[in-house]
């Protein structure tokens, strides 16, 4: 069986740019830190802040992850507000 891979590559996103959830919500990323396992920081529209891997997952672990994370499934176009 062939592992799912993500079309999501976080390392293309700047800061400021808009990505959407699994659950509809839009957030902000906000920059990459270097030599970490969840290298993406977000923020949240409340202000609070998250990480994620390059493919947009919240845990690294299959059997960690649950259907409520809210795991990055598209990162919207710039320019569009």
């Amino acid at each position: 069986m062939k592992k799912k891979t993500s079309a999501i590559d976080l390392r293309k996103c700047k800061p400021g740019d808009r990505l959407r959830t699994a659950h509809g919500l839009i957030v902000r990323y906000v920059l990459h830190q270097k030599d970490s396992a969840y290298p993406h920081v977000i923020r949240y529209s409340d202000g609070q802040m998250g990480t994620r891997m390059d493919d947009g997952q919240v845990y690294i672990r299959p059997d960690m992850r649950r259907v409520d994370d809210h795991v990055i499934v598209k990162i919207l176009p710039r320019g569009k507000r």
